[in-house]
């Protein structure tokens, strides 16, 4: 399978790291900019989008 990083694939992204069991998150407590968090347990992976952070929750 090969994913490319646009907007059409986050959803792809989003529902692979919810089945891997983690919970996804939008911080935007930057006026400028947020990031996506993937938490579980104590993981917790930050990026600047779904597929970076997906990249990590294996």
């Amino acid at each position: 399978m090969k994913i490319t990083d646009a907007m059409n694939t986050y959803n792809i992204a989003l529902e692979l790291i919810i089945n891997a069991g983690f919970a996804i998150t939008i911080n935007d407590e930057d006026d400028d900019s947020f990031v996506w968090e993937a938490k579980k347990g104590d993981d917790i992976f930050i990026a600047s989008g779904p597929l970076r952070v997906g990249l990590n929750c294996k």
